[in-house]
C-alpha cells in the first residue's frame, strides 16, 4: 500500500501568491492605456491648447489610443505628427511643437512609465520641455480619474 505524501501548508499559500502576482500583472497591462488616457484628459483639463502632442514611454502612441479623443475639442496628435521649433536659443522653456498639417502650434506630453501603488492606484511621470509632473491616478467608479498633480522637476 503506497501513502500519500501530504502537501505543506506553505506550498498552498506560496502558490496563491503567485497567482495573484500574476493576476496583478495582467490586469496592469490591460489597465496601462486608460490609465494613460486618464493622464491626458487630466492635463487637458488645465490647459488652453488647441493641439497637444503625446509620447508614450518616448515612441508615439498606437491608434486606437489617439481614437480616444476623436470628440475632444482639443487635437490629440501623435509626437510624430508635429515638428519640434525651438524660440529661445537653446533653452528648453521656449520649445514647441508645431502640426504638420494645420501649422498650430503646442507643447509635447511625454508621458513615462506607469508606477502601481495596487490594483486601484498609480503614479505617472509626465515630461514637458522644461518641466516634468507626476500625476496620481486612482480607479473610481467612473473609470481612471486623477486626483492629485504635482511639478516634479526642471530640466
Amino acid at each position: 500500500m503506497k501513502t500519500r505524501r501530504k502537501t505543506h501548508p506553505v506550498f498552498y499559500v506560496l502558490l496563491a501568491l503567485i497567482l495573484l502576482f500574476l493576476l496583478f500583472r495582467v490586469y496592469a497591462h490591460t489597465q496601462q492605456d486608460n490609465v494613460r488616457e486618464a493622464v491626458v484628459r487630466g492635463h487637458l483639463l488645465s490647459s488652453r491648447s488647441s493641439v497637444i502632442f503625446v509620447s508614450i514611454d518616448g515612441q508615439d502612441p498606437s491608434n486606437s489610443f489617439i481614437g480616444r479623443f476623436s470628440k475632444s475639442k482639443v487635437l490629440v496628435r501623435k509626437e510624430s505628427q508635429g515638428v519640434q521649433k525651438n524660440d529661445s536659443f537653446g533653452d528648453s522653456w521656449g520649445t514647441y511643437y508645431v502640426d504638420r498639417s494645420t501649422g498650430q502650434k503646442d507643447q509635447l506630453l511625454s508621458i513615462g512609465s506607469i508606477s502601481w501603488q495596487g490594483p486601484l492606484r498609480a503614479q505617472v511621470g509626465v515630461g514637458h520641455p522644461g518641466f516634468g509632473e507626476r500625476f496620481t491616478v486612482v480607479l473610481t467608479f467612473r473609470g481612471w480619474t486623477v486626483t492629485n498633480k504635482e511639478q516634479t522637476w526642471i530640466e
